[in-house]
């Protein structure tokens, strides 16, 4: 257990305060804020770091579980991230050629829209539902590792079959 008694005095507990501001607080504290950096609730967290750090320790106790943890992006953030992405990487894609084929041909083409929009849909949510399966089995640098190398082999394959067709 943490011994309640500062092993300093008051004047030492703004030290680590200041040393935090010099550092950057949103470093400090695990959060990007500008809004945050002057509050008084930055000054508190900056407090209790400080008190955390000047406090003498048992040596028999366990070590104190960090009580500051970064903040995940902003659900906005990742809505956006992922629409630029997957819409970028949709534009001349084969489905969206498809679709456009489909739509020129077809006497409804709102028919044609709410299929097509049906068919991502349902794509996108086994990807996200085989996605989030895989995270809770694998590291994120395997993931990462195995994605590139499946962007590699299906390059290598395309570039083999337009060398080859000539």
């Amino acid at each position: 257990m943490l011994n309640s008694e500062p092993s300093t005095t008051a004047q030492s507990i703004d030290q680590p305060i200041e040393l935090a501001r010099s550092q950057g607080v949103d470093q400090r504290l695990g959060f990007e804020s500008p809004v945050l950096a002057d509050s008084p609730l930055t000054d508190i967290a900056l407090t209790d770091i400080a008190l955390a750090e000047t406090t003498v320790a048992d040596p028999v106790a366990e070590p104190p579980i960090p009580f500051v943890q970064k903040q995940k992006p902003g659900v906005l953030r990742e809505f956006l991230t992922a629409f630029i992405t997957i819409f970028l990487a949709e534009i001349g894609d084969k489905t969206q050629l498809a679709t456009l084929l489909m739509t020129a041909e077809s006497q409804s083409p709102w028919v044609v829209f709410a299929g097509a929009a049906a068919a991502l849909l349902t794509t996108s949510l086994l990807g996200v539902l085989i996605g989030r399966w895989l995270a809770q089995r694998l590291s994120e640098e395997t993931l990462k590792t195995a994605t590139g190398a499946g962007m590699l082999i299906i390059s290598v394959l395309l570039l083999w079959d337009v060398v080859h067709l000539n």
